[in-house]
């Protein structure tokens, strides 16, 4: 296998699994403070999404970068 794949393969679920932390950790913390079952439908996955989204374009900036290098 390509070594530029396989670092694409294993630098996914790290930012996968980062953001799973992030969003653990901002539930955890609105929930500590007082947040409501409505905020976890408007706020919580406004953010959600915001996350994903930026994740998505940094590992197609990360994997584009990588490929034009050679």
């Amino acid at each position: 296998m390509n070594p530029k794949t396989c670092k694409c393969l294993f630098i996914l679920p790290l930012i996968l699994f980062a953001d799973y932390l992030i969003l653990v950790l901002f539930g955890a913390t609105s929930c500590f403070v007082g947040g409501v079952g409505a905020h976890y439908c408007s706020v919580y996955a406004i953010v959600a999404i915001l996350l994903s989204v930026a994740s998505i374009v940094l590992f197609t900036w990360y994997a584009i970068k990588k490929t034009k290098k050679t």
